[in-house]
């Protein structure tokens, strides 16, 4: 005759021995440390304060994630804003340059004319 595993008790099919019988809240386990039989009990207090840990820790690395992510922002704004203040800047110098050649080209011309005419 063949022995039926409850259902929970399918979980870890290499631990052997009557603890995988028991239900989870009721196991006894062995400390990975020094080997030592631990028995694990259920505590939903425990649960809830750990579930609060948690919140706590995730909450303090998602607002720290959340800074980062708006000074990211507010640096690509600042960027963008400088990027196109400098493009205004060169497509003035261009003109201003254009506008200067243009006159020392008018200058160079009337030096020539007055020259010839001497």
């Amino acid at each position: 005759m063949a022995a039926i595993r409850p259902e929970f008790a399918t979980t870890n099919p290499l631990q052997k021995g009557p603890e995988i019988y028991a239900p989870s809240n009721r196991r006894v386990l062995e400390d990975p440390i020094n080997g030592a039989r631990v028995e694990r009990q259920s505590n939903e207090g425990s649960n809830a304060h750990l579930d609060a840990l948690i919140g706590r820790l995730a909450g303090s690395s998602m607002d720290e994630i959340d800074n980062v992510i708006r000074e990211l922002e507010m640096m690509r704004e600042l960027l963008r804003n400088e990027g196109e203040r400098i493009s205004r800047d060169i497509a003035g110098y261009a003109g201003l340059s254009q506008a200067s050649m243009a006159a020392v080209k008018i200058i160079s011309d009337s030096l020539e004319i007055w020259k010839d005419s001497r």
